[in-house]
């Protein structure tokens, strides 16, 4: 490791009272953790706004709905970049949905919803729209999809 990174690791890794190596370790942890905003290659940015709470509360307890606010606050986050670095680049503050096509898909989003809500009130889920069947199919146009589920999103 060049001294570029060793120093700014050590000097972090000393006001944590933790090792370098156990520092990096937990920014490895962090980073399949906690910076899952998915790019799309269509410029599509989807936040887990609720559909990995469960896998997140399993791998840090007790800070789930922290990690879902995490990668929403990155759809503002874009916006004020674009905005204050004056980039050339269309982005819009959209939607996106997560779609079931199984039984064991609608089952597994509606768990998710079902767990958020009963852990943080209907505000955590104040932001995501059902649908189902045929209007699960109109919203989406993905022929077969059983239940759709909207949240916010962005697009660039």
């Amino acid at each position: 490791m060049g001294s570029t990174l060793r120093r700014p690791l050590a000097s972090v890794s000393w006001k944590l009272g933790v090792s370098v190596p156990v520092l990096l370790g937990e920014m490895v942890i962090s980073r399949l953790r906690c910076g899952t905003l998915g790019l799309t290659p269509g410029g599509l940015l989807r936040p887990h706004y609720f559909s990995h709470y469960t896998e997140f509360e399993e791998s840090c307890p007790g800070h789930g709905k922290a990690l879902i606010d995490h990668e929403v606050a990155h759809l503002q986050a874009f916006a004020d970049l674009m905005k204050e670095e004056s980039i050339d680049c269309s982005y819009a503050q959209t939607h996106t949905y997560g779609v079931a096509m199984a039984p064991e898909g609608m089952k597994y989003f509606q768990n998710e919803y079902d767990t958020l809500k009963k852990d943080h009130g209907e505000e955590a889920v104040a932001m995501v729209e059902k649908f189902e069947g045929q209007e699960a199919e109109k919203v989406t146009r993905i022929k077969g999809a059983m239940s759709a589920w909207k949240y916010p999103g962005g697009q660039m």
